[in-house]
């Protein structure tokens, strides 16, 4: 199933903020975080430049890896304000994801 939700650009700001301070705070080079992300280097810098919005998937990796370094702030960032798919009430992408065993992490 494809899924298609809904992000603001104010939201897809905050998301490149979070990752890069996320990515920070772990100590990690681009690379670094994008292979333990299992992403890759390109797609890392994009999410940073706010250029490209993570997947369903690449935000719970997000949300897992903000909550392994205790940092709730930045896990709250990864799942607020999500529509999946288009036209449901709202409900956070990383949960519904995680729920119904769409993503791979």
């Amino acid at each position: 199933m494809i899924y298609s939700y809904i992000m603001s650009d104010a939201i897809e700001t905050e998301i490149g903020a979070a990752v890069k301070t996320l990515r920070t705070a772990l100590g990690l080079s681009q690379e670094k975080f994008a292979a333990r992300l299992e992403s890759g280097l390109a797609t890392v810098q994009r999410w940073e430049n706010s250029a490209f919005k993570p997947s369903p998937a690449g935000l719970v990796k997000l949300y897992k890896a903000a909550r392994d370094v205790n940092r709730p702030d930045l896990a709250a960032v990864f799942i607020r304000g999500h529509v999946i798919p288009e036209g449901l009430p709202a409900i956070p992408v990383a949960v519904q994801a995680l729920q119904i065993g769409r993503a791979h992490v």
